[in-house]
């Protein structure tokens, strides 16, 4: 099936309270299934949430408790909640090699039909995921139906430009990035919001790409939650940006305007990803063996 017209949403959540946090097993299933019952009655297609939707950013030395394997009730629950819309929500995901990603995972119609881990561990200014998660080692993508496909990136995989390169590279229709981003994260005089917003629309308009970013709001255990979630339409132009606030924000995709964006400005097409790979090699001789 075809549709010209996706209708998208973002769905900015307050943070937990600290004292909820401390709870063992804390996941966020009421808001989620709140959230995902409003989109539901808007007949939005692809629903997305933060990142670490499930258990809050600030999970500290708690994220062995915190991580689900696949098959959970709790992202089964969220997954039959969601009947045939497509919905991603961030957990810490428990592998069977007994490593934990900070993942994003795709569920409909009962399942889990993807996931994806986050590649590019922050560990910079108050960041330092490294030392709770493996990396994730590949961009992917994802198929909704018809010709409509999303490439997922989580947080700081948007500020590695390589990634979202290779993420365009594979044509996508939408870029969908849910992240967890405070005013204090990078510190100094770094401006974080103003930051997000220009990369938001920066990425869209070069790669004719329409984006989903979905932020937490509020203030917790020192640190302020920014919100600023948007919905960036193929020219790089906002269509929807959430307030100071818990808010459902939605917004409609035309894939025309999509194929006319990347022909008036051909990125992806020109992008030459052999001469990439060949000055790779030249760069880093390590990487050819």
């Amino acid at each position: 099936m075809q549709k010209s017209v996706l209708r998208v949403a973002c769905a900015q959540l307050v943070h937990p309270e600290k004292s909820a946090l401390d709870a063992i097993s804390h996941h966020t299933i009421e808001p989620h299934l709140s959230m995902i019952e409003r989109a539901r009655k808007e007949n939005v297609d692809v629903l997305i949430f933060p990142e670490l939707s499930l258990t809050g950013y600030l999970f500290a030395a708690r994220h062995q408790d915190l991580a689900l394997l696949l098959d959970a009730e709790q992202l089964l629950s969220l997954a039959r909640a969601s009947a045939d819309m497509t919905t991603g929500v961030g957990f810490i995901e428990q592998s069977s090699t007994g490593l934990l990603y900070n993942s994003f995972a795709w569920l409909s119609r009962g399942k889990v039909t993807a996931v994806c881990r986050k590649i590019n561990l922050p560990n910079y200014g108050q960041l330092d995921e490294a030392k709770y998660f493996a990396a994730g080692r590949q961009v992917t993508t994802q198929t909704l139906f018809g010709l409509w496909s999303m490439a997922t990136l989580i947080c700081a995989d948007v500020w590695n430009p390589a990634l979202v390169h290779l993420a365009a590279l594979q044509n996508p229709s939408i870029l969908v990035c849910p992240f967890a981003s405070t005013r204090e994260a990078v510190g100094g005089d770094f401006d974080n919001p103003t930051g997000w917003t220009n990369a938001f629309r920066f990425y869209s308009m070069m790669y004719g790409l329409p984006g989903l970013y979905c932020n937490w709001i509020g203030p917790v255990a020192g640190v302020n939650f920014t919100g600023g979630s948007a919905i960036i339409d193929a020219d790089g132009s906002e269509l929807a940006r959430a307030r100071d606030g818990e808010e459902l924000i939605l917004a409609e995709l035309d894939y025309q305007q999509i194929t006319d964006a990347r022909m008036r400005l051909p990125t992806i097409r020109t992008s030459r990803p052999d001469l990439i790979s060949r000055e790779l090699e030249r760069i880093h001789p390590t990487l050819s063996g």
